[in-house]
């Protein structure tokens, strides 16, 4: 165990050390030239910090964890790539707004304080519930059923303009394409299955999920995509005992797959000897708008003031329709970059500018507390059964959407997305056999770590 634990670490060590250079390789192809030294400065600081805890963080997947991954992308190299090639995302939009480094560094200020206010809560020390559950002995007949009609009507409803016209439209679309991932995730959970599962009975809900969330096909936003990537991910590696791959894994996602996921939008494969990666531009585009979204929002709020908690209140209520609650907020981020010019008004609102907008730094700091807690109450349930596991999975897997904003929209798909994995566990319950399965296995999700 020793020789093997020993074996474990020194892999680890050589994989962070490969990603931290290309990190380095990457930092220092930036030109410092033209930058001041404490917004630099509080860039690494805030890098630094969310590398500690991406290592420190003891499960591969985790809300936590990815938490800390995706501020490490979105909140120290995305904008440090901005800041110091002069990029104003939106502008090409209409939007009239400029950052100072006065701006940058405040707003690094403001992110390490709640990243770290976050980290503290959701790592204090808990007692793990746990729910022992009885094996369901599966009717795969019927639920293959059930998956192909949802299957079907996925792709209906995806090609139908009179339903797209609808507010719930993109929300019922994503609750028939998760049908087939959140049976899978079911049966995957209550076989206690290891690793890659693909059986003969199983070989159905993967093929669906395939030609469904196949990226470059179809009309899914591909942070959804990534969504129900990184949530059969975190069922499936969740118990390998290399930490660093997962992170590897981002490193070589955000650098290259995702470059691929932009070149595609404007070229198609036959020119796909001339896509390349280029360092000093691949964190330029906007879907890296997080960290410049919350400086927005703080200059939209020094003109208007806030909102006082209506924006979070509206994304925990988004389940009730706009037709009987006329009240209900628009997009955060549509109101701050509208109010600058922005034609386009489909543009995220990370977490933390959500909080802002609601209620100045105090919200940021209760905000920074309750996620914290949030995160640690999804952590000490992800062994309370089958449910229990598939909501940890769900969450981990949807928490860079989430987290990206705005909150109204994000939360709202959320909702739809869970409500499938119930549905696809009701079913499962509602249509197993009767008979009884002999030694019944008892489903806890056991640690190796």
């Amino acid at each position: 165990m020793v020789r093997t634990d020993r074996k474990h670490f020194i892999v680890d060590v050589v994989i962070y050390l490969f990603c931290f250079a290309m990190v380095l390789l990457l930092l220092f192809s930036f030109d410092y030239s033209k930058s001041k030294f404490e917004v630099v400065f509080s860039f690494l600081i805030n890098g630094i910090l969310f590398s500690f805890f991406i290592i420190y963080t003891k499960k591969n997947f985790s809300p936590i964890r990815i938490f800390n991954i995706f501020s490490f992308f979105f909140m120290f190299i995305a904008p440090l790539s901005q800041y110091l090639s002069n990029v104003v995302l939106w502008n090409s939009t209409g939007s009239i707004v400029t950052y100072t480094s006065n701006d940058y560094f405040t707003t690094n200020i403001l992110v390490f304080i709640f990243s770290l206010v976050v980290n503290l809560f959701a790592l204090i020390n808990y007692k793990e519930n746990k729910k022992q559950s009885k094996k369901i002995n599966m009717n795969y007949p019927l639920l293959y059923i059930i998956s192909i009609i949802f299957t079907l009507l996925f792709f209906f409803l995806e090609k139908s303009e009179s339903f797209k016209a609808l507010e719930i439209s993109s929300m019922v679309e994503m609750f028939c394409g998760f049908v087939p991932v959140s049976l899978y995730m079911v049966d995957y959970i209550n076989n206690d299955a290891k690793g890659l599962y693909i059986k003969k009975h199983n070989l159905l809900f993967i093929i669906e999920i395939i030609i469904i969330f196949f990226p470059f096909s179809g009309e899914i936003g591909r942070w959804l995509l990534f969504g129900c990537y990184l949530s059969l991910f975190t069922l499936i590696f969740a118990k390998s005992r290399y930490k660093s791959i997962v992170f590897l894994i981002f490193i070589i996602g955000f650098f290259y797959i995702f470059s691929a996921f932009n070149f595609f939008k404007a070229n198609d494969f036959s020119d796909i000897l001339s896509f390349s990666f280029n360092s000093t531009t691949a964190f330029n585009s906007v879907d890296f708008d997080a960290f410049q979204m919350i400086m927005m929002t703080i200059k939209y709020c020094d003109l208007n003031g806030f909102c006082y908690g209506w924006n979070l209140f509206s994304g925990l209520f988004s389940f009730i329709p706009r037709s009987i609650w006329t009240s209900k907020a628009i997009m955060s981020g549509a109101i701050v970059t509208s109010y600058f010019g922005s034609s386009f008004t489909n543009i995220s609102c990370p977490l933390i500018a959500e909080f802002y907008y609601a209620f100045s730094y105090f919200g940021v700091a209760i905000g920074s507390v309750l996620t914290g807690l949030f995160f640690r109450l999804i952590e000490k349930n992800s062994n309370h059964g089958i449910f229990g596991r598939g909501l940890y999975c769900l969450i981990t897997g949807l928490l860079i959407f989430i987290l990206r904003g705005a909150f109204l929209p994000t939360v709202s798909h959320s909702y739809w997305i869970i409500l499938a994995f119930i549905f696809a566990l009701i079913c499962s319950h509602l249509f197993s056999f009767n008979k009884k399965i002999n030694n019944t296995k008892v489903l806890t999700y056991k640690r190796d770590y």
